[in-house]
């Protein structure tokens, strides 16, 4: 049994200038004032169409990322309809060493029960080891898979590829980075949303404040970034 965290890249590099010039022209497109595109306009209007609520204009440009996370939170992400997945699947992946997604309590340093923390701690590790010997134990018996996987719990590490446009994603982030949103769901959706942001703070820049992390989540537990193979 192997424990991990939550994880994810980029299909590939967000060209910046490349999207912002493509953002434009489709915005001036309905305003026919294309002899007003210079080196830094792209920025203002951008800003500008989104401060308006003219989000139909940044649907013209998707990210695709890569995503490691538990089943429970997969089965979340999949219910945005405006966006195309990808998932690993359980009826054909046959497991030997099965990957459980570490929760994101797991590494809680504030917590002050200690031998609370530490007993919680081996009731899930206990709990997944079970699962995965089950699992074992019904392809033993000559079980296919997609009959075997009944005895995964939703902590089992799953991989989907998502696509989305740039609204569909401010739509995403807006669901899945409140602090209403479960912990784990925030653990990863939160430092994809810094990545996109650091890369392009004209389409996500306005939604930073109402967003930010919540001081309750530990850092610790949350999704990395993998470099693109």
């Amino acid at each position: 049994m192997n424990r991990i965290q939550a994880s994810f890249r980029l299909e590939k590099p967000i060209d910046t200038k490349e999207i912002l010039a493509s953002l434009e022209r489709a915005a001036r497109t309905c305003y026919q004032s294309f002899e007003n595109i210079s080196k830094d306009s792209a920025i203002k209007l951008i800003k500008q169409v989104i401060s308006l609520g003219h989000e139909s204009v940044v649907e013209h440009e998707k990210i695709t990322v890569r995503i490691i996370l538990s089943r429970a939170v997969m089965a979340e992400l999949t219910r945005h309809r405006m966006a195309s997945f990808s998932v690993e699947s359980t009826r054909y992946c046959r497991y030997q060493n099965i990957e459980f997604i570490q929760p994101w309590w797991w590494n809680d340093i504030e917590s002050v029960d200690f031998a609370r923390h530490a007993k919680k701690r081996e009731i899930w590790l206990n709990c997944m080891s079970m699962a995965e010997h089950a699992y074992q134990d019904m392809l033993s018996c000559g079980m296919a898979p997609q009959g075997a996987r009944d005895c995964l719990p939703l902590a089992t590490k799953t991989e989907l590829v998502i696509t989305a446009n740039l609204r569909e994603w401010r739509h995403i982030f807006k669901l899945r980075c409140s602090p209403r949103a479960h912990p784990d769901m925030r653990a990863i959706m939160m430092p994809i949303f810094e990545k996109f942001n650091e890369a392009l703070p004209e389409v996500f820049g306005d939604m930073k404040e109402d967003i930010e992390a919540d001081p309750a989540i530990n850092r610790s537990c949350w999704a990395v970034e993998k470099e693109i193979c």
